[in-house]
């Protein structure tokens, strides 16, 4: 079975939870703050970050269990 597709997913899902935490941490900083909404945004990038690791995993532990 080719894992490639899942490995890119777990990549680009990691990429994205990178890249939304330092857009809130920066770009958004003032307006999350407002509106009282830093800590929802850290904890959708800590979820968004904590999946791609799990999706990662779930691939490599496929390949390692198929012998392949």
């Amino acid at each position: 079975m080719n894992h490639r597709p899942t490995l890119i997913a777990a990549g680009l899902l990691g990429f994205t939870g990178v890249a939304l935490g330092a857009f809130g941490a920066h770009a958004l900083r003032e307006t999350l703050l407002e509106r009282g909404m830093t800590t929802a945004w850290e904890t959708a990038a800590r979820y968004q970050l904590v999946h791609a690791v799990a999706l990662f995993a779930a691939a490599a532990w496929q390949n390692t269990s198929q012998g392949t």
